[in-house]
């Protein structure tokens, strides 16, 4: 049951970055095309600034003085720049999941899981019970379990998550006896 919980969450997440880096590469794409429609007008914007500054000066003195005024014109575009796009757009595709990532903490596999005597509950089993499903776990009768802390439990009633042997599954509740 937690490996699922954990399986789905981590699927998510891939998701959400697989579609990030989608937006990413489609962004590129979007830059190149519009880079290239941007040289096209700036290439005729220039020309045909050059074009009236030249037509419109009488000696070379002023025909350098007004291409020189073009060029700075050009370079230093008169008007604010409208920055929010790139910046929702680097919103959405960096930190959405850079948070998604900080909300769930990583969650360990089932064989990563260590069981502490100590810490956990023990009980002892009343009746031999057979696995019948791969998250159940066989055990013999008379011996003891190390029972997984409430928090780790499926919350299936009537079945408890155990320890035996290294093998970790489900049994009956009602097949162990608890020790306080």
């Amino acid at each position: 049951m937690l490996e699922a919980t954990y399986n789905s969450v981590h699927s998510s997440f891939r998701a959400v970055l697989s579609v990030a880096d989608h937006f990413s590469k489609l962004r590129q794409q979007l830059v190149k095309i519009l880079r290239s429609f941007m040289m096209l007008g700036i290439g005729q914007r220039v020309f045909e600034r050059l074009w009236n500054c030249l037509a419109k000066s009488t000696s070379p003195h002023e025909a350098v003085q007004n291409v020189q005024s073009v060029a700075w014109d050009l370079a230093n575009p008169a008007g604010p720049q409208d920055l929010w796009p790139f910046v929702t757009f680097l919103l959405v595709a960096c930190a959405g999941p850079y948070f998604i990532y900080k909300m769930f903490p990583a969650v360990k596999e089932d064989d990563e899981i260590e069981y502490d005597d100590t810490e956990n509950d023990t009980a002892i089993v009343v009746y031999p019970y057979r696995a019948m499903n791969p998250d159940e776990v066989s055990v013999p009768a008379d011996v003891h379990v190390i029972v997984a802390p409430p928090h780790l439990q499926p919350g299936i009633h009537g079945w408890t998550l155990v320890s035996h042997q290294g093998s970790i599954g489900l049994i009956p509740s009602n097949y162990i006896e608890l020790n306080t």
